[in-house]
């Protein structure tokens, strides 16, 4: 019996020598990461398996090889001529050692040159990418497979520890990933966890309607609010439904949690008041079942679902912007507004109070620069002034409800100015008038203000106009510009050309030539002392300031130079002749 035994362990033993060895070593080879809910590696787990390399085919020769030369011979007694005892005076010439490979003196260094190339076939091994899926449901179906099948008074804290952490990473999971989990083990261990802790509540006396909670509390039937009763879990969640009859009235403040139906039910005629930020109510079916009828007013809380996509809000008629307190608004689970329509498919939501009111929709408000805005997310709304934005013509628009105005400059008063001396501009004429189609000028002092700094000088003159009863500045700068002098010859005191005898002075301006005109548009502005004498002998091109004194005929200009209220000018030439004279003789 023992041979039969010990035959059979060995041919079982010759049977697995059979099997391929990657079998046993799969899940190695494969990278890991492969389980029920992902059989194959895909594209998108960044599995690549490794492949095996190939050594290269390149047999060594002699040219691979370098021969280093290291004797080992050590000279004896016969490698030296007989020279009266001295053996080392004329060296070891009668040494007949060679160095070879044979004596050992001789070593061959492998120094391949061989490159790796398409002939000798060398492939190097690929250790390949392992699988990056991380599965997200096995955890989950372990925890699950691990939960007993009864609960008995000993052991529910822990089953209910147990299923608070199923159900925290089920939390987690995508709608899809939630399909795939069976939570109908969990689902029964909580039913007989209700039966345990069934209790029946009181939804308080008319002199004390307060209801607080000492500790958590689960309950098999629903707890019926039928009169004024304030619920406060006190931080602790009441584990089942809590029902408001036609005649009940219901401020909650804290949590309840529905594993088997609907977190709150709020029949025809039942109030239902949510004001504390940290309430959360959750259900199997939906957190919140609001009936026709019923008054529901939601400024705060988080209301979700346990399972599938079902939404977490179901009211009659669909009317979710009803159920918002005044300046509340819905959120999804990042934070972000949700519109009051798009409540019917959110399985989880929360409400709090609305303060950037982004989207807002402006409406103008006909013959007023005014628009009113209302929210589309909390339905707040109130009017306020437009803002407009002008171009350089004056034309305003208000982008939000796009109302246009226009202001008119009258140019008569602030274009073509150029420096005299005087005020400028005394007055300007401004005109605001709304173009929505009523026309409606507008009021300077009341509905706007017009600032602008008149000046004297050259310069530039900046009209501002900024809305009183409106948003907006209106600005435009306009160019005082400098006076242009004219400068001419009074020939008829001294007439042209001019000629002079030559004395060894420079000719004087105020003797030997005309008068000089200055035209320019001020009578408060003596110029005279500014003006420059240049000069250049005929045919010359370039003037030399001054005027001359030597013998000659020359032309001769007078110019200003410019100034901050007046632009540099220059005169015609005029012809000036110095003659020579006779020689004195003494």
């Amino acid at each position: 019996m023992k041979r039969r035994v010990l035959s059979l362990i060995i041919m079982l033993a010759l049977c697995l020598n059979l099997c391929p060895v990657w079998v046993l070593a799969a899940g190695e080879e494969t990278g890991g990461g492969l389980c029920p809910h992902h059989p194959a590696h895909t594209d998108g787990c960044g599995y690549v398996p490794p492949t095996a390399g190939q050594e290269c085919a390149h047999i060594h020769d002699s040219g691979c090889y370098t021969a280093e030369t290291d004797c080992t011979h050590g000279h004896t007694a016969e490698c030296y001529p007989d020279s009266d005892g001295d053996s080392e005076g004329s060296g070891p010439v009668l040494c007949t050692h060679v160095c070879t490979e044979d004596s050992g003196c001789v070593i061959q260094t492998l120094s391949c040159p061989h490159e790796h190339d398409g002939t000798c076939g060398y492939v190097p091994e690929d250790p390949g990418a392992a699988c990056t899926f991380v599965c997200r449901l096995c955890p989950i179906e372990d925890l699950i497979a691990k939960l007993p099948s009864s609960v008995s008074a000993g052991s529910s804290e822990q089953i209910e520890a147990q299923l608070s952490e199923i159900y925290a990473l089920y939390d987690g999971l995508t709608p899809d990933e939630q399909e795939q989990i069976d939570l109908s083990p969990c689902i029964s261990l909580l039913d007989q966890m209700e039966g345990m802790g069934a209790e029946v509540l009181s939804d308080g006396s008319d002199d004390d309607p307060v209801r607080t909670l000492d500790s958590d509390l689960t309950l098999s039937e629903p707890y019926v609010i039928s009169k004024h009763c304030i619920f406060n879990t006190a931080g602790y969640t009441l584990f089942g439904t809590v029902q408001v009859t036609g005649t009940g009235v219901l401020d909650l403040r804290g949590n309840v949690v529905s594993k088997t139906g609907a977190g709150v039910k709020v029949q025809p005629g039942g109030s239902l008041r949510i004001t504390e930020p940290d309430t959360v109510v959750k259900g199997l079916e939906c957190a919140l079942n609001i009936a026709s009828g019923a008054d529901v007013q939601l400024s705060a809380g988080t209301y979700s679902i346990w399972k599938g996509s079902s939404p977490a809000l179901q009211v009659e008629g669909n009317d979710f912007a009803a159920l918002l307190a005044d300046g509340c608004a819905y959120f999804d689970a990042g934070g972000s507004l949700i519109l009051p329509a798009d409540v019917a498919t959110a399985t989880t939501v929360t409400i709090g109070l609305c303060t950037d009111h982004s989207g807002k929709v402006c409406t103008h408000t006909a013959g007023t620069p005014t628009h009113t805005w209302a929210c589309p997310y909390c339905g707040t709304g109130e009017e306020e002034p437009c803002t407009f934005t002008f171009d350089a013509d004056g034309n305003g628009t208000c982008a939000p409800c796009g109302n246009t105005l226009t202001i008119d400059v009258d140019e008569t008063d602030l274009t073509n100015l150029v420096y005299d001396g005087t005020i400028k501009p005394e007055d300007v004429k401004i005109t605001v008038a709304l173009t929505d189609g009523s026309n409606q000028e507008l009021k300077k002092g009341t509905d706007y203000k017009v600032e602008y700094v008149p000046r004297t000088d050259a310069g530039e003159i900046t009209v501002t106009v900024t809305g009183l009863t409106f948003r907006g500045t209106f600005t435009k700068t306009y160019p005082v510009s400098q006076d242009r002098p004219v400068l001419e010859w009074d020939t008829t005191v001294k007439p042209v050309p001019v000629e002079v005898d030559y004395d060894g002075e420079a000719v004087e301006k105020e003797i030997d030539l005309p008068p000089v005109k200055i035209n320019i548009q001020s009578d408060k502005d003596d110029l005279q002392g500014d003006l420059r004498y240049s000069y250049k002998k005929t045919g010359d091109s370039v003037y030399t300031g001054g005027l001359p004194k030597d013998a000659g005929t020359y032309d001769v200009i007078v110019s200003l130079p410019e100034m901050p209220n007046f632009e540099a000018a220059e005169s015609a030439p005029i012809k000036l002749t110095i003659r020579k004279i006779s020689p004195i003789v003494t």
